[in-house]
């Protein structure tokens, strides 16, 4: 990983290890490490204050005082901070000096450099590691709180930039109008050493392959794509690239289109497209051939998903707000362009009604009743718009006998158990919910019938009627909008009750009563 990335480790050695060829070996092995070399103690604490180090290698040879100071200048300033000490040329184990010092560090012979070596540098990965682990979680937040398909592309390649020091990094959108890709965000370095392309045809692009396939593609001049084997090795000596070749996790490609990745003055010549689900791709692109880790890999797979993530949680806000959007100018039709006319039609009714006596003026009465009635209902069912913060207790017996008051019930009669209890819900819709339903037990079940509201064990409540009930066919279109098995209904009640719920975050299921009516369950999920 690349110096000046996020959490890029540092190594501080101490002392003059030219003799015994220690420095060589680290510089050798950690070319992207970040080696600060101090001969003195002295300047090694004053190091220690001032920068973040993930790891100190020294000479065992320190008196035991010097090595003192300096493991309790690493336990004060390098949180985590690893000691490594080496034995020089010459002797065969540590002596004094490592008397009375707070702890023993890790100790290695200078003939077992390769081993010290090893250490470092897995444990500096690890902290690497750790430190970009951190990073994604607060990468996460900043994706979550962008507001728009834009910010959340600039923050993720702000942060692939600062993850991984990789700075030539870009997201696109697909358009399927033009099948092809637009260029979204990308880092001022990106735009420094060569604009990217403003369009990607889909076609065999590796943008378009990484999309089509909805699985990353990992591309390296350094490498021969026509073997099955891929020389590319991890720490340990395994050839990470084809473990993900083999979990068919990444395809590998070669490139074939450097006029598409860069301009041809400067080649990439490695990286990696990630598929951001429906949205497009993210590309992390190096101009040097093999300049990825497998932890790279893992990281920018954790990013991508995250990303994919915010942006399918944006557009479904965007979509939900245009929606409602709709739904409102839709209500301001039914509301103002529907309803006037219905106002004159009814008006011109009464008028005709005094001038002439007609049988025909009762259907037509109800006709306008009818109307005004759907009217009623498709405003209450498009205009209920409750935010989660707006719920609170709610008694449901109050509000059930109250609703009942208020619907033209003929004989019916209504129980309320007296252990009902209480709901989050809000009190006007809460109201309107039990009005559709009783109203619904009269027109289907008679004017006599008998409506019981009872608490269910699991949490919630329950209606039920002894009316005739319904049939399974009915049940299953129960809460469609329009369905209806009486010729006077709007076929919306039941629909704005299930909206109605929904919108309290409850769920309703219809079952067969005890005398064979229609029973409602409501799961509030609060008890």
């Amino acid at each position: 990983m690349a110096v000046g990335a996020v959490g890029a480790p540092n190594v501080l050695v101490l002392g003059d290890t030219h003799g015994d060829g220690i420095l060589e070996a680290l510089e050798s092995r950690l070319s992207r490490v970040t080696l600060v070399h101090e001969r003195q103690l002295e300047g090694a604490l004053e190091r220690l204050k001032n920068e973040d180090f993930a790891c100190v290698v020294c000479p065992a040879s320190s008196s035991a005082p010097a090595l003192s100071t300096l493991l309790e200048a690493v336990e004060k300033h390098a949180e985590n901070g690893e000691v490594v000490c080496y034995i020089e040329s010459g002797r065969e184990t540590a002596g004094s000096e490592f008397e009375d010092v707070p702890y023993r560090p890790a100790t290695f012979h200078t003939t077992a450099k390769d081993t010290l070596v090893d250490h470092v540098e897995r444990f500096v990965a690890e902290r690497h590691r750790e430190e970009i682990i951190r990073a994604l979680q607060r990468s996460t937040q900043e994706l979550f709180h962008a507001t728009s398909t834009e910010e959340i592309a600039e923050a993720a390649v702000d942060t692939a930039n600062r993850l991984l020091g990789h700075p030539f990094t870009s997201v696109f959108q697909y358009t399927e109008r033009e099948d092809g890709f637009d260029v979204v965000a990308t880092t001022d370095e990106r735009q420094t050493h060569g604009d990217p392309p403003q369009r990607i045809p889909a076609g065999d692009s590796l943008t378009g392959t990484a999309f089509g396939n909805q699985r990353p593609v990992y591309f390296d001049t350094g490498i021969d794509t026509t073997t099955d084997v891929f020389d590319v090795e991890s720490v340990d000596g395994t050839s990470w690239l084809d473990e993900l070749v083999d979990l068919e996790a990444i395809d590998v490609r070669s490139i074939d289109e450097s006029d598409v990745l860069t301009d041809p003055s400067n080649p990439m010549s490695s990286g990696f497209i990630f598929p951001l689900g429906t949205y497009g791709t993210l590309g992390v692109v190096a101009i040097e051939p093999q300049a990825f880790t497998v932890d790279d890999f893992r990281f920018l797979s954790v990013l991508a998903d995250t990303t994919t993530a915010a942006l399918e949680r944006t557009e479904r806000e965007r979509a939900l707000e245009e929606t409602n959007d709709r739904l409102e100018a839709f209500a301001a039709i039914v509301s103002h362009d529907l309803r006037n006319p219905l106002a004159v039609a009814t008006g011109k009714l009464q008028l005709l009604e005094a001038e002439c006596d007609s049988d025909q003026i009762e259907g037509i009465e109800d006709a306008l009743g009818r109307m005004d009635n759907l009217i009623e209902d498709v405003l209450t069912l498009v205009r209920n718009d409750i935010d989660g913060d707006d719920l609170e207790w709610v008694s449901l017996g109050v509000v059930a006998n109250r609703a009942w008051d208020t619907v033209d019930t003929g004989d019916a009669s209504l129980e309320v158990a007296t252990d009902l209890g209480s709901a989050r819900a809000v009190d006007g819709p809460l109201q309107e919910l039990f009005e559709n339903l009783f109203d619904n037990a009269v027109t289907h079940g008679g004017r006599d019938v008998t409506v019981r509201v009872e608490p269910l064990e699991t949490g919630g409540f329950a209606i039920e009627d002894d009316g005739e009930g319904i049939d399974d066919v009915d049940r299953s279109r129960l809460f469609e909008y329009g369905y209806t098995s009486s010729g006077s209904g709007t076929g919306l009640g039941l629909a704005i009750v299930e909206r109605i719920a929904s919108v309290f975050d409850w769920e309703v299921t219809a079952h067969t009563g005890a005398d064979g009516g229609l029973r409602l369950e409501f799961q509030t999920f609060d008890h």
